[in-house]
This record gives structure tokens, sequence and C-alpha cells, in this order.
């Protein structure tokens, strides 16, 4: 998905992390991981604060996000 208004680089990066925890609270987990990958690559978010984000909680589980986070470390 892209952003269709021009926005800066960190405001698009907190619109995906938020769109992230939308996602999660409607239990769309496939959702909230495109979002999530979003916000890493605008530079919104580290890895590492993802993994001890509380609203995140519900995706620990989730193979993608332990994809998501080994492959964001690994850069």
């Amino acid at each position: 998905m892209t952003v269709g208004v021009p926005t800066a680089v960190h405001d698009s990066g907190a619109m995906y992390y938020y769109m992230a925890l939308a996602c999660v609270r409607t239990g769309q987990n496939s959702c909230a991981l495109g979002y999530l990958r979003n916000a890493m690559n605008e530079g919104f978010i580290e890895p590492e604060k993802i993994a001890s984000d509380r609203e995140l909680a519900a995706l620990r589980g989730d193979p993608g996000f332990k994809k998501l986070l080994a492959e964001e470390t690994s850069r």
C-alpha cells in the first residue's frame, strides 16, 4: 500500500505504525505485519521497540512477526 498524500518520511512511518496497531486490534495480523514493515523501512521504529511494544503483544506468537523482526535485526 502507498500513501496518496505527500508526507514527510517520519510522518508516513508514524502513519504506518498506527495503522499496524489498528490492524492488531481487529485481529488482522498479516495486515499489521505489512504496516510494521513499512514503518521500519521509513525509519520510524526499531525492531527492538516493536518486540517490546505491549500493544503488539498479540503478534508475538505469529511466525511472520518473528521473521519480520529477524530480518530487520539482521540489516
